[in-house]
Parts: structure tokens; C-alpha cells; sequence
């Protein structure tokens, strides 16, 4: 991480709410009855299926920011239960926007580049919940320009508020209580913060990760779809100037078995000062790596096909 912390001197502090009793006129928020679900978009499309016929959660909040594009519309879905298999699986019905209350926001989400929060609530009974939340997921469904959005959805069961609970007189909370940040998954820090933190000699500063919580050295992930079909060398990440590409995931599939590397280099694709990443894999048709590797500064990456075949993929990678 020597990138990251100018003085070159760094310790690792975590910043920690101890809480030694909670009474009086304590506020704690609580944890998700539906775990957070984090996901993002370069592209229009839609999230996984999210299963929510044994959590039954009614109130789910979504959590998003845009990067880059000059307009988007998102919005948070529900569907019914369609069918149930012999073993018991659910497959949803037909997805629909959000038939519950939005407490708060708006759905769909129609925004320039920024963030923000929405709040979906199902207060009608049961059955009714049960049409509307059956499943649920997220659609972005137009995107202007190019960019970036990062949402994460999640939710509570019951019609409570969902962001806290404690409060008057003698009000406890769970044992353990839990601690926990005041700012959501996905959305800007407005209090001090829970979190871990550095120092570079100078200032504290908020240690950066990816969306899997991996540490970053002060840049954020980038992603891209990998396509070739041609033999010889096909770029699939470009040079950034004076910036060293670090790869974080690679995966590869051949619509018939051959023999290919990872080559770095500079000009158009790779075509100057042609260097190995990886020795020629033989007679290979898939492949996936999950262990970050390093390309020097200032070197575009590229696939270098013993021969013309179809193949495709998707890379993680960040530059700094």
C-alpha cells in the first residue's frame, strides 16, 4: 500500500463505539432481518432474485449512488410466488414496481449522478405483503452516458421503524447490544466514524475497500467485459499513465480449447514492448482467478490468441 499513505509511516487504528450500557435515552439501529445485498451496474439489467418467502421481510430500504452518467432510472421490484417445485423451491411470478408505501423517496429513482436512499414499506396485511415481497430485486432499467451505480438493498420484518429501536426511560437493548455504524452500506458517512481508519503521519484517514471488502490503496474497482475472437493480441485493459494496473479477478471461456497468455505492453494493443503476464496456457477452453496480480505502470493488458476463437469474460481490476 505504499501508494496510499504519503509519509510512509502507517499504523492501522480501528475506531470503535464501546457501548457499556444502553439505557436512559440510548438509540441503536438495527441489524437486518434480510442481509444487505450489494451490486453493481455498468450497464442496464437486473440483480439477482432475492428469496423472501422465509424472511419475510415487509420493510426494505435501497441504498444507491451513480457515478458517471448523466441520467438513470432504477427502480426496486416485487413479485409474486409463480410455482413451487418438488423440493420445495419458489420461482417468482411476474416483477412489478414496488406495490407497498415508499415512506420515503421515490420509485423509480430517475436521478443525475449522486445518492441517495429509498424506503419501502408494506403496512396492509400478510397476504397482501406476501404478493408484493414474495421475492424482490432491483431494475435499472435506462442509463445516459456511461458510469457506474452501486446499489445495496435490505430489509426488516414488521412495520417498526426500521433504523432504530431502544429509547425512553430504562429502554435496554439485546445482550449483546449490538454496535453499530449510523450510515447504511452503500451511502456517504454523516457521523464520526465506525470504521477502519489510518494514519499517514498527518491526518486520519477512512481506509478504502472494494464492495467485497477487500483493501484498496486509495482507488476504487474497476470492471470491464472481455471479448476476443481474433489470434495475436486483443487489448482488454487500457494503459492509465503513470499508474500501476492491479488485477483482482480474471475469467476466461473459449468456444473451443487453444493456446493462450496474458501479455502487457504499450501502443495499440500491446503491439510495443510486448512483455508475459502468464506462460502459455495449452489447449485451454475456461479459466478463473480470484488472486490479485500486478501489471507495471503505464501498461495496457491484453490476450494473446494462439488462434481465431471465440471467447469471453469479465476482469476487476484498479489503477493507481
Amino acid at each position: 500500500m505504499k501508494n496510499a499513505f504519503k509519509n510512509g509511516s502507517l499504523f492501522i487504528g480501528v475506531f470503535a463505539v464501546l457501548t457499556a450500557a444502553c439505557f436512559g435515552q440510548s438509540t441503536v439501529q438495527r441489524v437486518p432481518d434480510c442481509a444487505v445485498r450489494t451490486y453493481i451496474f455498468t450497464t442496464t439489467g437486473v440483480t439477482a432474485d432475492v428469496d423472501n418467502t422465509a424472511t419475510n421481510c415487509n420493510t426494505w430500504k435501497m441504498d444507491y449512488t451513480a457515478v458517471g452518467f448523466s441520467a438513470i432510472s432504477m427502480q426496486f421490484e416485487a413479485a409474486p410466488a409463480a410455482t413451487i417445485a418438488g423440493s420445495g423451491a419458489v420461482t417468482p411470478g411476474t416483477y412489478v414496481a414496488w406495490g407497498g408505501t415508499i415512506t420515503n423517496g421515490v420509485n423509480p429513482v430517475i436521478i443525475s449522478p449522486g445518492a441517495g436512499s429509498t424506503r419501502f414499506t408494506d403496512t396492509s396485511s400478510s397476504s397482501t405483503q406476501g404478493y408484493f415481497a414474495a421475492f424482490v430485486r432491483v431494475n435499472l432499467s435506462s442509463i445516459t452516458g456511461t458510469g457506474t451505480v452501486k446499489v445495496s438493498i435490505y430489509g426488516w420484518r414488521g412495520a417498526a421503524d426500521p433504523n432504530t429501536t431502544g429509547g425512553g426511560s430504562g429502554t435496554g437493548c439485546p445482550n449483546p447490544c449490538p454496535v453499530i455504524g449510523p450510515d447504511a452500506v452503500g451511502a456517504a458517512p454523516t457521523h464520526p466514524p465506525v470504521q477502519l481508519g489510518s494514519f499517514d503521519g498527518a491526518d486520519v484517514r477512512r481506509v478504502v475497500s472494494d464492495v467485497q471488502g477487500r483493501l484498496l490503496d486509495g482507488a476504487y474497482p474497476l470492471s470491464a467485459a472481455v471479448t476476443v475472437s481474433s489470434s495475436g493480441l486483443t487489448q482488454i485493459i487500457a494503459a492509465s499513465a503513470g499508474k500501476i494496473t492491479t488485477i483482482s479477478h480474471f475469467d476466461i471461456g473459449f468456444a473451443s480449447a487453444l493456446n493462450w497468455s496474458l501479455q502487457y505492453g504499450t501502443g495499440a494493443n500491446c503491439g510495443t514492448g510486448t512483455t508475459a503476464i502468464t506462460g502459455t496456457y495449452q489447449n485451454v477452453s475456461g479459466y478463473a482467478i480470484d488472486k490479485p496480480f500486478l501489471v507495471p505502470a503505464s501498461q495496457a493488458v491484453c490476450l494473446d490468441l494462439g488462434s481465431s476463437v471465440a471467447g469471453g469474460g469479465f476482469v476487476i481490476y484498479n489503477q493507481q
